[in-house]
This record gives structure tokens, C-alpha cells and sequence, in this order.
């Protein structure tokens, strides 16, 4: 994935974070795995908005 470096940062920061929670080692690829196994739950309207914020 190609990400500018100020993405990258708030990237490691999540995983960061969610590593301390849970213990363990969170990688982008488990992070991206958690969430494309919980894609149902999410609302899909509000994703495409923070998509469009981004960009």
C-alpha cells in the first residue's frame, strides 16, 4: 500500500494502540484482515465520505 508519510504515521499510531489493547502485535495486514472480515457492520456511506475527505 502506498501511503504518504503523514498517513503512515497516523497508521502505526492506530496499530500502536491497538497492539498495547490487546497484547499482541497488530499488523497492517491483521488490521485490514479485522476489518474486511467485519465489513457488514460497517456503514458503508460514511466510509465512502472519509474516502472522498481524504483524497
Amino acid at each position: 500500500m502506498r501511503l504518504s508519510d503523514n498517513d503512515k504515521a497516523e497508521l502505526n499510531l492506530w496499530l500502536e494502540a491497538l497492539s498495547a489493547q490487546t497484547g499482541k502485535k497488530i499488523t497492517s495486514a491483521k488490521l485490514l484482515r479485522g476489518l474486511t472480515k467485519m465489513r457488514d457492520q460497517v456503514n458503508e456511506k460514511k466510509l465512502i465520505q472519509a474516502i472522498y475527505e481524504t483524497n
